[in-house]
């Protein structure tokens, strides 16, 4: 896997962490401008994350071989990443809202949620697990392609990608809850799928300047004009994370820049980041309520960046005792590797011969 995009992950992960946690800056007593106005759109970091996924997927996939993998490797490895590592925090999620009750369980949709089916915040369990639904769901639209040639994939994710833009852009730009099926989100990974198609095409100087260019631009309209919901957010934060994903990737392919050992690290426990800080942030907002704070703004930033520093900590001590050997477990023993041979159609191994 790229590094680079490991470091983008963890990046991605703490933006939403920051935007989540700006509520425990003021319940401390902090007061800065410049904070909540970063903080206000670190929520955007979600944007990156499905940049990253799309071009995950294809890189993993087809790659540059041309070669895909076998359908059920794709969707097992798939599943057991994203269900193994949100389940867990689910429970910690049910506790804790069970524990403060200041949400109504009945509101929740606590199956759907479960299963990641329902992408509407309100109804999770675990509020920033809305985005999990997208990924499944571009997981299912993505699935069919490993059954075609690369090149027939290829241009099936440019027919899919032009016509949710024109959908979005000329019909329903106005219109909010337009549903999962025609989400705007979904340019964002097919976006990621052509990064990882054209980047050897894309392999030059003259590209980078161009993507700086294009990204400082975009974020520029982002900050000041784009709307937060639907085209008006891809249009200004959506291009800025294709361009940095792009970006990241190229600078890495050119041996300009390639993330540290610990800085990839910490991108390989992002997913652990992204589902934990919520729970953490919600504990602590129960816990300041009935407390009356007095405390000097040095003191304040202390604790505050202390309490970042410290949910980062869990999250990688997660991602290395329990994410990972989990993860690696339900590789190696499910379903068994007989079992998977007979689902791909190869014929059982015979003898002493290893599965």
């Amino acid at each position: 896997m790229l590094r680079n995009l490991q470091l983008l992950r963890f990046i991605a992960a703490f933006l939403v962490l920051v935007y989540h946690s700006r509520k425990v800056f003021t319940a401390l007593g902090g007061d800065s401008d410049w904070l909540m106005a970063v903080a206000q759109y670190g929520g955007f970091g979600v944007d990156i994350f499905f940049v990253i996924s799309g071009f995950v997927i294809w890189h993993t996939t087809f790659g540059q071989a041309g070669k895909s993998i076998h359908c059920l490797s794709f969707v097992r490895r798939r599943l057991f990443r994203i269900y193994l590592g949100y389940w867990p925090y689910y429970l910690l999620a049910a506790l804790a809202l069970l524990y403060i009750g200041e949400r109504d369980p009945a509101v929740i949709d606590w199956w759907r949620s479960f299963f990641l089916i329902n992408p509407t915040i309100k109804h999770q369990v675990l509020g920033v697990s809305w985005s999990l639904a997208y990924e499944l769901y571009f997981y299912a639209l993505f699935t069919p392609l490993l059954l075609l040639s690369r090149n027939t994939a290829r241009n099936l994710i440019i027919v899919m990608l032009v016509v949710v833009i024109v959908i979005n852009k000329l019909v329903l730009t106005h219109k909010l809850g337009i549903g999962i099926v025609l989400s705007p989100y979904l340019i964002e990974f097919f976006a990621g799928c052509l990064i990882a198609i054209f980047m050897q095409r894309m392999n030059s100087r003259v590209v980078i300047a161009a993507l700086v260019v294009v990204m400082v631009a975009a974020l520029f309209y982002a900050v000041n004009y784009a709307s937060r919901f639907n085209m008006g957010r891809i249009e200004g934060f959506g291009v800025v994370a294709i361009s940095l994903v792009a970006l990241m990737v190229l600078l890495e392919n050119r041996g300009l820049y390639q993330a540290g050992r610990w800085l990839t690290f910490l991108g390989d426990s992002s997913y652990s980041l992204y589902l934990s800080h919520f729970i953490v942030i919600t504990l602590l907002m129960s816990f300041l309520k009935g407390v009356d704070l007095a405390l000097g703004q040095p003191l304040v930033w202390i604790i505050y960046w202390a309490f970042l520093l410290f949910i980062i900590a869990i999250s990688a001590l997660n991602y290395h005792y329990i994410e990972r050997p989990l993860y690696r477990y339900a590789l190696k023993y499910w379903p068994s590797p007989a079992l998977r041979q007979r689902l791909k159609g190869v014929p059982k191994p015979v003898g002493n011969k290893p599965e």
